[in-house]
């Protein structure tokens, strides 16, 4: 209604139907969604090229589809990549760096939305941070073998199906999706550590929550220290350098889960029985003709 060119397009739109007597027109309601105005009619055929030629040059700019919104300016991904390689040292492994930067930065922003606030959603988001550093810890010192182990149905326990899997669904892995692409697009120098593996282990990943929930809630103050982990001097430390680029004014132990006390389907599921080792196999003789 603000826009007296489009107005006096469709007023004439409108007349053209009603002058030549159309069989069906969709008048009411018209809109405009893209570069499709969502109207029909059904009429003969009186087409006049010049007329058309002039009427699309006339509607063409106006049903151009506009910028809602400017699009963000983004950062520099490769030289941050370099800052967080020089700043990394020796408390990020090679094979791990791309991983780490990916996960720093996720929680970096993530951390900056809630880091004022609190409240379930805040404290929510927080673990979900904490448990990916931690993941990140084991992903590096347990091998792949060694991570082949029973552990619970994650689509089962409330706290995991209702809140933390939808962030990895839709906030972390788009986040990734993003920033991988963004790199695939750019000529990489020699010096950049781009080799990785295992970006992201879901599994291990819900096995950590499952841990860390389970003793917050044996925990008077619903919490969780770090001597739970029984982690090494130098995981602590590299967990402490991943924690410093978050650029949280919290410290990462101990992990308070006090606000999520009352939330509904926090209890997480036992861990199931510990499969027996299977027997050792025999080898049967086998005999034919043709061997």
């Amino acid at each position: 209604e603000d826009d007296v060119k489009k107005k006096g397009s469709f007023q004439a739109l409108m007349l053209r139907c009603l002058s030549y007597r159309v069989h069906v027109a969709l008048l009411h309601g018209l809109q405009r969604r893209g570069n499709r105005v969502m109207a029909f009619t059904v009429e003969p055929d009186n087409h006049d090229s010049f007329i058309d030629f002039n009427v699309k040059g006339a509607l063409q700019p106006l049903l151009e589809e506009e910028e809602e919104e400017e699009e963000e300016e983004k950062d520099d991904i490769l030289a941050a990549l370099k800052a967080f390689q020089k700043r990394a040292g020796d408390k990020v492994p090679p094979d791990a760096m791309l991983r780490c930067f990916l996960l720093c930065r996720f929680a970096k922003n993530t951390l900056a939305l809630v880091e004022a606030e609190k409240g379930a959603m805040s404290d929510l988001l927080k673990l979900a941070v904490r448990v990916m550093l931690i993941q990140e810890m084991l992903l590096r010192y347990v091998p792949l073998d060694k991570r082949a182990f029973t552990t619970v149905e994650f689509n089962d326990w409330g706290l995991f199906s209702e809140y933390l899997g939808p962030i990895l669904q839709n906030k972390f892995y788009p986040f990734l999706a993003e920033e991988l692409g963004r790199l695939n697009k750019l000529d990489i120098p020699e010096g950049v550590q781009l080799e990785s593996c295992d970006i992201f282990d879901g599994r291990l990943y819900g096995h950590v929550l499952q841990f860390v929930v389970g003793v917050a809630l044996k925990s008077k103050k619903s919490e969780v220290k770090a001597d739970a982990f029984k982690f090494g001097d130098y995981v602590d430390d590299e967990l402490k350098h991943l924690w410093t680029e978050t650029s949280s004014n919290e410290k990462f132990f101990p992990m308070k889960l006090a606000e999520l006390k009352d939330l509904e389907g926090l209890e997480p599921p036992k861990l199931p029985a510990i499969l027996a080792a299977r027997k050792k196999p025999v080898l049967h003789q086998m005999k034919s003709e043709l061997m």
